[in-house]
Order: structure tokens, then C-alpha cells, then sequence
């Protein structure tokens, strides 16, 4: 080997050096996308407006009991403001009920202004980001909530109907999880 091929070798692989690292540190600012947060606080919940010692349960509306084989939507409100999404065929198996747990869309916040509430939980779509969902539900009395509508900046706004109602209920799962913080 020539002194001039170990130059253009030495030149060479310098470049392709310099190449990689531009190209890697491209490619790795492009995955960091940053997350939608919650537009307001986690916040404990003292107030008489919901009744928080069962869950609701959805009686009209997408996923109620008459459309899914007598399962239906339920929603575990915690007094440290703290909502829990799930289902009634759930609670009769703890199993089931344990992996939801651990499923992070089924977790979000909750606040009560006047006889409003406002639920925020965190989905992803399938891209590198996760949003925020809000739902707005009007409060009617302590045991009866009617979604209004839901937005996020990824769906848009939409109206809703749907209505929950309680059920007492002593066996809450614990509202302890890695989602919320």
C-alpha cells in the first residue's frame, strides 16, 4: 500500500465516522416526541356531587350492556381524584380485573367544578406519541353522570351521550398505580 491509499483509506473511514454519528443523532431526534400532560392537576376529591364508595355504571349509549353480551362500561371514582375505567364482567374476575389494572389507558384524573366533571385519560394511537383525552359529563345528582362530549387534539371535539349511574359497590380495586403520579 501507498502512502496516498492509507491517506484516502484513513480520509475515508474518517468521513464514514462522522456520517454515522449525524446520521444516528437524526434518527434518534426524531423518535423523541414528546407526550401529551393532563390540563390540570391530579387533586384530591372532598366535595358531595359524586358518590365515590362503588362505581357508575353506563346504562345508554356505545358499550352499554344491551350491545355487549350484558357487559358494559364502568367507571371506580377515588377520592384522591383518581378514575379507574373498566367493565362489569371484570369485577367477577380477578384476573381480568388485574390486567386491566396494569393497562395504562384504563387509568386517568378527574375534577369536579359546580355539577361538571371532567375525566382525562392518556391513549396512544400507534405513533410515537400519547394524548390526552378529555370527556365532560354533567352531573345530575350524586348517582347519575351524562357525558356531554370528548375531545383531544388528536380526535377533535365530539358530542356524546351517554349516562352512568351507581352502584354501591365495597370491593373497589385499589387506585394504586405506576400511571399517575
Amino acid at each position: 500500500m501507498t502512502f496516498g491509499s492509507i491517506f484516502i483509506k484513513i480520509l475515508n473511514d474518517t468521513i464514514m465516522k462522522k456520517l454515522l454519528l449525524l446520521l444516528s443523532v437524526n434518527l434518534c431526534s426524531c423518535v423523541l416526541v414528546e407526550d401529551e400532560n393532563y390540563s390540570f392537576d391530579l387533586q384530591p376529591y372532598y366535595g358531595k356531587n359524586i358518590n365515590t364508595k362503588g362505581y357508575y355504571k353506563l346504562i345508554n349509549g356505545e358499550y352499554s350492556e344491551t350491545e355487549n353480551n350484558n357487559d358494559t362500561s364502568i367507571l371506580f371514582f377515588y377520592n384522591n381524584g383518581v378514575v379507574f375505567f373498566s367493565s362489569v364482567l371484570d369485577l367477577v374476575d380477578e384476573i381480568k380485573l388485574n390486567k386491566g389494572r396494569g393497562i395504562y389507558y384504563n387509568w386517568g384524573i378527574y375534577k369536579v367544578e359546580d355539577d361538571s366533571i371532567y375525566i382525562q385519560n392518556k391513549f396512544n394511537p400507534g405513533d410515537f406519541r400519547t394524548y390526552v383525552y378529555t370527556r365532560v359529563a354533567n352531573i345530575e345528582n350524586d348517582t347519575t353522570i351524562h357525558f356531554c362530549y370528548t375531545k383531544s387534539n388528536y380526535i377533535g371535539h365530539f358530542n356524546t351521550d351517554y349516562t352512568y349511574v351507581f352502584v354501591k359497590f365495597i370491593s373497589k380495586p385499589d387506585s394504586t398505580n405506576v400511571f399517575i403520579k
